[in-house]
């Protein structure tokens, strides 16, 4: 059950009725991690999740959120403007599949925004992936943008976090 007046949480023939209200030409897709419902800043993701939702809840048309899998939260809500679809497990190598099945329920939506940060999605394969799906949207005519959070200009940097020991040269 809704939290809020203005949270709705969607099963079955109600939740065609929300792709259905969601499914225009105005809608933006966001490909994001996203904070619990009815939270701004939750314990267990990232800035960049309350950062999408401080975005996507001040804007004035029809947002979805397609979002990771979290066990304490419904799988789809809505909150004000936006609709949360949580579809992709983090580092799973379905993840961006998973992301493009939800994304063509609503075929009229063709702008699609991803927040992206490196090592955010999982593992180097799961980031590596969001080249050619961002690349696939292109050639399959969605306007697509990447918000890019943290730029990495030498991988060593940061080795410890994609499991570099040293240089190789």
């Amino acid at each position: 059950m809704a939290g809020k007046p203005h949270e709705q949480e969607f099963m079955g023939n109600s939740m065609k009725q929300a792709i259905r209200e969601f499914n225009h030409q105005s809608t933006l897709v966001v490909v994001s991690l996203y904070p619990k419902r009815g939270e701004t800043y939750s314990s267990g993701t990232t800035g960049i999740a309350s950062y999408t939702k401080n975005v996507v809840s001040n804007m004035a048309h029809r947002v979805v959120v397609l979002a990771d899998i979290r066990e304490d939260c419904p799988r789809i809500y809505k909150e004000g403007n936006v609709l949360v679809m949580r579809c992709f497990r983090k580092g799973h190598p379905r993840m961006w599949l998973d992301i493009f099945t939800e994304l063509r329920k609503f075929s009229l939506a063709r702008r699609v925004l991803i927040q992206y940060d490196f090592t955010m999605y999982g593992g180097i394969i799961t980031e590596a992936m969001v080249i050619p799906f961002a690349a696939a949207l292109k050639l399959l005519g969605y306007y697509t943008a990447l918000t890019l959070h943290h730029v990495v200009t030498d991988v060593f940097d940061i080795k410890g976090q994609v499991g570099i020991t040293s240089r190789p040269f």
